[in-house]
């Protein structure tokens, strides 16, 4: 007798709301009312994350403060609990990994776990998603919603357009067809400006893109253009890569609006630098290749890479060759709108990289000082001398 085909099965799980909803599971009373837990951008508070009742009366992430007080004047504002996010988010993992060793994270609230080689065991993957809510709910009192699909872009897509605590399978071998009267707001890289342009052609739905030719993207929005096409079409070859796999870590930041503030984009690209090299320093990593990529008000993307003579973890190795990658780059547009930082060819840090490797060792003290510092208070209170 054949065997039956084992077809790959891919889960984004995403906690819902999950700054505010750890608050209301550290304080029921707060269940049911309109809360947002603020952020800090430079010296202006913003909304980091509203809960569900506080949307449905319009209050938006990066929203301001003083907005989301004038629009609902009731709301409760709570400062953000990092600690107690990171130890939820431990939890959340933990949980997740009775269930499989296949998990990416992607965020505190958000992985892709590749269930392929469990299907044996559960009779669907919609009833492991189940167990795996379920798990959630009784251990956390969070709720999630759960993507399935074949791969990564429509299990992401699945998960979010049925929050708060949904499951949405994809059918296997009908993804575009799934995919195409859904907004093109739920595709991963089309942010508002790309929106803009293409609303501009009537194009509103991700089958309305999916008819576009693959050079026609790629001319419009650059090296990005071609993954759009794949990702509007439902194709999505990407692997779920565990920690221990990971090759790069990088930082993505896009302004509300294009900018041509040449110092404004550079220290922007020294705080994102400083977040690349505090995830490698935390996670005993090092790097040796720099890379940064820019994308223009016209979605044309211009990106350099430089392979350095030496492994590092630390913003002050990297720094020159990042800051002439980034002169390399400016003169060619000058007016931006997303910017990203990595670094890839990543190895581990033995104990004798932390003490002899350039003389980081009271370097490396420092910098645990700074983490600390930004841990509690952002990034405005403890920089570098090159970000001031």
């Amino acid at each position: 007798m054949s065997r039956k085909k084992t077809i790959r099965t891919i889960l984004h799980v995403s906690l819902d709301a999950f700054f505010v909803a750890v608050e209301q599971a550290l304080k029921p009373s707060l269940r049911g009312q309109p809360i947002v837990v603020c952020g800090r951008l430079v010296n202006k508070q913003i909304v980091a994350c509203p809960n569900y009742e506080a949307r449905r009366l319009g209050i938006r992430q990066a929203m301001s403060i003083s907005q989301a007080r004038l629009i609902v004047p009731q709301i409760i504002i709570l400062n953000a609990s990092y600690n107690y996010y990171e130890k939820f988010s431990e939890e959340f993992f933990k949980i997740l990994s009775r269930f499989t060793d296949h998990i990416e994270p992607v965020s505190l609230d958000q992985a892709y776990i590749d269930i392929t080689d469990q299907q044996e065991n559960w009779i669907s993957p919609e009833f492991m998603a189940n167990e795996i809510k379920k798990a959630i709910y009784k251990e956390l009192e969070i709720t999630s919603s759960i993507g399935i699909a074949n791969n990564k872009v429509c299990a992401f897509i699945a998960s979010q357009i049925n929050k708060p605590n949904g499951i949405i399978y994809v059918p296997w071998g009908k993804e575009k067809t799934w995919l195409q009267n859904k907004p093109i707001a739920y595709l991963p890289g089309i942010g508002p400006r790309t929106r803009a342009i293409l609303a501009k052609t009537n194009i509103n739905t991700i089958g309305q893109l999916a008819c576009l030719s693959k050079e026609l993207l790629i001319q419009t929005f650059g090296s990005c253009g071609q993954t759009i096409w794949y990702f509007a079409n439902g194709i999505d070859n990407r692997q779920v890569i565990t920690p221990g796999q990971s090759k790069s870590v990088s930082r993505t930041f896009s302004y509300k609006y294009p900018t041509t503030d040449r110092d404004l984009v550079l220290s922007t690209f020294d705080n994102m630098l400083a977040k690349v090299c505090g995830h490698l320093r935390k996670n005993h990593k090092k790097g040796q290749t720099i890379f940064i990529r820019l994308v223009n008000a016209n979605g044309v993307t211009y990106s350099r890479q430089k392979k350095l003579d030496f492994t590092a973890f630390n913003e002050l190795d990297f720094y020159p060759t990042f800051r002439k990658l980034i002169y390399e780059i400016w003169p060619m547009s000058r007016e931006f709108k997303t910017i990203s930082v990595g670094v890839s060819c990543l190895t581990r840090q033995s104990k004798q990289d932390n003490i002899f490797e350039h003389s980081f060792y009271k370097l490396k003290q420092i910098q645990s000082a700074i983490n600390k510092i930004r841990y509690h208070y952002g990034f405005s209170p403890a920089q570098s001398g090159f970000s001031l």
